[in-house]
């Protein structure tokens, strides 16, 4: 509709206040075009507008498998990108993976998977025979990202994920308590 192209300018004004407005009356104008302006957000200069991109993507119960790539692709380049990432932007991430967790009606789940997947063995960096350790060697930032990406897995894995889990899922760690859940969360859906 027009009133997407109208609002869809101030998206780019100079006011972040302006900007964070306009992705909100996209969303609720038109969902689908949202989705494109809102993933751009994430890029934002301004943190509170990409703060807030981030919120209305966790907050979305659907996505277009499109947008799913994108937000893939934008997490594994944050992910590349910094080595130094601020438990902010940890956070933020994480909330965008357990968002794509809640998105179970995705037709192509194995490239989600694949990439969650990646993301957490570069994260453990092959450490899970020394679960003990793991903890020690990881930051908060790390675990952040981790956890998001087991709990997602959870929801959308298949079998490669239900191995992978049942390797972390064993001891006492907050780690494997996460993994345990997430296999809990994969048996709800054989049954």
């Amino acid at each position: 509709s027009d009133d997407i192209g109208v609002v869809k300018q101030y998206t780019k004004h100079p006011n972040p206040s302006i900007r964070t407005r306009a992705l909100d009356a996209t969303v609720k104008l038109n969902k689908k075009d949202a989705e494109v302006l809102i993933i751009e957000a994430l890029n934002d200069e301004d943190e509170k507008v990409r703060d807030h991109a981030a919120t209305l993507i966790e907050r979305e119960s659907s996505l277009s498998e499109e947008s799913v790539n994108k937000l893939r692709l934008f997490i594994k380049t944050k992910l590349l990108q910094k080595k130094d990432i601020t438990i902010h932007e940890a956070k933020r991430l994480a909330g965008l993976l357990r968002a794509m967790g809640k998105l179970t009606d995705l037709v192509h789940k194995e490239p989600l998977e694949d990439e969650i997947l990646g993301i957490v063995s570069d994260l453990l960096k092959g450490r899970t025979g020394l679960l003990k350790f793991i903890k020690a060697d990881l930051n908060e930032e790390q675990l952040e990202i981790i956890y998001a990406c087991l709990s997602t897995l959870g929801k959308i894995g298949g079998s490669k994920s239900r191995t992978f889990l049942n390797t972390i899922s064993r001891g006492d760690t907050k780690l494997s308590k996460i993994a345990h859940e997430a296999i809990e969360e994969l048996d709800k859906k054989i049954i």
